[in-house]
């Protein structure tokens, strides 16, 4: 998942770098101007800002950013003033304290189930992505990938069949920073579908729609409890 973090303080700064120890992908916005143009490119699944936003109020950032992912707000309480109006903004939490761990957790759920899935697993068109481990996974068993190959299928699994436009998935691969061609997805997908195939599956599971993008394709979902443990 990649998260866009507001890093215009040294805790911004700070929680950035946790959250790529906890495994995501993450975007810095160094200004409130440059969140919300970064924000417009659809890269991130989530935002991250602290409360202290320079020259605005954190709700009049918070409203333009909510209506496309979950925005979470650190730095005042959930029960003041200032938190319940960046919930009447959109932030699906308002929190004054909370460790890397806490927050990793809550953007993770947050993502998932506004994509409809259930935390920590989402199952979808054949495949289970674990989101804690990193991991995908067929019946046949595990399939490895790249941390890269790793999050093209995450974000089409996030999804849910819908499809993911080529600018849409190199803003969430690299960021809006220094992007390849489109010619690197094919790539990509390629040895994907090659290493679904090594490992037992199949590598229609992943669609090209010409002229739009790619998808995961509709098949039965797999179930889960055979692939515990």
């Amino acid at each position: 998942m990649r998260v866009l973090v507001g890093a215009w303080s040294w805790r911004g700064v700070a929680h950035a770098l946790e959250l790529r120890r906890e495994g995501f992908a993450v975007t810095q916005a160094d200004t409130p101007d440059d969140l919300l143009l970064l924000a417009d490119g659809g890269g991130a699944d989530a935002v991250l800002l602290w409360s202290d936003v320079p020259g605005t109020a954190a709700a009049g950032l918070v409203a333009p950013l909510a209506g496309r992912r979950p925005v979470l707000v650190l730095g005042c309480p959930g029960d003041g003033d200032e938190g319940a109006a960046c919930y009447a903004a959109g932030a699906f939490a308002v929190l004054d304290r909370a460790g890397a761990a806490e927050v990793a957790a809550r953007l993770r759920a947050a993502v998932m189930r506004r994509a409809g899935h259930t935390p920590p697993r989402i199952a979808f068109g054949g495949l289970v992505i674990d989101v804690m481990a990193r991991t995908v996974t067929i019946p046949a068993g595990k399939v490895p990938l790249s941390p890269l190959q790793y999050q093209m299928v995450e974000r089409l699994a996030l999804a849910s069949g819908t499809v993911v436009s080529r600018d849409a998935l190199l803003d969430h691969l690299y960021g809006g920073e220094q992007e390849p061609s489109h010619r690197v997805l094919d790539t990509f997908l390629h040895d994907v579908r090659r290493r679904i195939c090594a490992a037992g599956g199949q590598g229609s599971l992943i669609e090209t729609v010409r002229g739009q993008g790619f998808r995961l394709a509709r098949t039965t979902t797999p179930d889960l409890s055979l692939l515990a443990g």
